[in-house]
């Protein structure tokens, strides 16, 4: 799977999940379910657009411990 092709089901209305699973990020989908790389969801959080961000929803208030992402343009529509 491609960023492009991640912001664009994020666009589309889908919201991208993730939780700890053995010490480790998982990150999907849900309808159509599909697993999302860890490296690919960190690239699309860490890139200097912005492409994705937290949907506000972080256990205990930390970092990158929210369990949805939204599309950045969402976000800031939403706000």
């Amino acid at each position: 799977m491609k960023a492009e092709q991640v912001i664009a089901r994020i666009r589309a209305g889908d919201e991208l999940h993730m939780q700890f699973t053995d010490g480790r990020r998982v990150w999907w989908f849900e309808q159509p379910h599909q697993v999302i790389p860890d490296k690919l969801a960190m690239k699309l959080l860490a890139s200097a657009d912005g492409a994705i961000v937290e949907a506000g929803d972080s256990l205990f208030g930390l970092p990158l411990n929210s369990q949805t992402f939204l599309s950045s343009e969402d976000a800031a529509s939403d706000a």
